[in-house]
């Protein structure tokens, strides 16, 4: 009898480990459901837990292709390489382990109420949903449900060769999916660039490259001859990959259209090759009470841009090389 119940725990034993070896080996994506950017054309993902600000009292955040572009609920550029992130971790991810039986009644609690909700649609129909959980006590794994996969029962989710945990990656989080860039043009796509500094017009110049590749430097409609050129020239390389800090909306503590009735501090126009317009103004931003500028008026180290309706928050040491002075293009007699 007891040679019987050995023989039979080593088979379920071997069974199990057949099992677990072909299901680690199951990415339960094909290649044609998910391709990279190709086939989806909306991902929703919705987060249980109650948020009172959010309609509906849940966080969801759409991201919705149209034609070759993402966009963030409706509004904002999608930052594609976290787009690109999210469909690299669904194609990879396996399974590491089963749940236990001791922490499954909780885990499926757990899911119920806390989890991630993450739908994959192409045109009009879902062709996946998965529901993602907490990380596992190691940091190595996270609990997720595959909808009609498995029986509907959590798993343990990884990805080979990774070690950490995957669920910050399905973010609800509107500004974690949101393009973050504010200019990211070429020296040969640029024409002409006009800096007005409000406060103080002396600084401020007109900037063009002329057909001949000869630069135009102009004040106050003057056309200035004593200039560097190289520096000039150099100076139109200055606007690729400048980002923002955060794109700013409405909270209980912040008004939006308070701080874009303020006198901006500089506007510069950006005039590109193919006619089209770029118009940032920069709004100075009060100082803190706390913090390394609380003894200023403002704040030295961040300052609010205003572009295409969106307000930003920016980093002055991202524009360094974008707010210079008339004389800067000037050589010295």
């Amino acid at each position: 009898m007891k040679k019987k119940i050995s023989i039979l725990t080593i088979l379920i034993l071997i069974l199990s480990i057949l099992i677990y070896f072909i299901l680690s080996k199951n990415n339960f994506f094909k290649s044609e459901d998910i391709n990279q950017n190709k086939d989806l054309t909306k991902i929703i993902l919705s987060n249980k837990s109650i948020c009172e600000k959010c309609p509906n009292g849940v966080k969801e955040v759409q991201l919705e292709k149209k034609g070759k572009k993402w966009y963030v609920n409706n509004k904002y550029n999608a930052n594609i390489n976290q787009i690109n992130i999210l469909l690299e971790t669904i194609k990879k991810m396996t399974i590491k382990r089963p749940v236990g039986v001791n922490e499954r009644s909780n885990i499926l609690k757990r899911l119920d109420t806390q989890r991630t909700k993450v739908e994959l649609i192409k045109n009009s129909d879902t062709i996946k949903t998965i529901l993602v959980g907490g990380n596992t006590a190691d940091q190595l794994g996270t609990y997720m449900i595959i909808k009609d996969s498995l029986n509907n029962e959590p798993y343990v989710f990884h990805i080979d060769g990774f070690n950490g945990y995957l669920n910050s990656r399905f973010s609800c989080e509107e500004s974690n999916w949101i393009d973050k860039t504010i200019f990211n043009i070429s020296k040969k796509e640029i024409s002409k660039i006009e800096l007005n500094y409000l406060d103080d017009n002396n600084k401020s110049f007109w900037i063009e490259k002329s057909n001949s590749s000869k630069i135009i430097l102009k004040t106050n409609n003057e056309i200035l001859t004593k200039i560097d050129s190289s520096f000039s020239l150099n100076y139109f390389k200055n606007f690729e990959k400048i980002y923002c800090e955060k794109i700013l909306n409405n909270n209980s503590n912040f008004n939006v259209k308070d701080i874009i009735k303020r006198r901006p501090f500089f506007e510069i126009k950006i005039t590109l090759e193919s006619d089209s317009i770029l118009l940032l103004k920069g709004i100075r931003k009060n100082s803190s009470e706390r913090g390394r500028t609380m003894n200023s008026k403002y704040d030295t180290e961040r300052f609010y841009g205003y572009i295409d309706s969106t307000l930003l928050l920016i980093q002055y040491q991202k524009f360094d090389k974008i707010l210079m002075s008339l004389n800067d293009f000037l050589i010295e007699n």
